[in-house]
């Protein structure tokens, strides 16, 4: 992620104001203040989610696609 350095060179090199830097690259402040704490870019891991909702339903969505594909009209739940 090259974007961290060249904020980080702009604002520290440079000696634009974050504010000038954040119109230039339309990014927020937030983001500029944040990547100039960083010294290096980083790489956030996502976690897994958990589904519930489709733990929950997942049995019902399989039946009634197994009658789609039968070619049967789907029985009411």
């Amino acid at each position: 992620m090259q974007t961290v350095h060249i904020i980080r060179h702009k604002v520290l090199v440079e000696g634009l104001s974050v504010q000038q830097v954040a119109q230039d690259l339309g990014l927020s402040r937030t983001t500029v203040y944040k990547y100039l704490k960083e010294s290096t870019p980083g790489r956030v891991e996502a976690t897994l989610r958990c589904h519930p909702v489709l733990d929950t339903v997942s049995s019902r969505i399989d039946a009634l696609l197994a009658e789609w594909q039968s070619g049967r009209p789907p029985s009411s739940a």
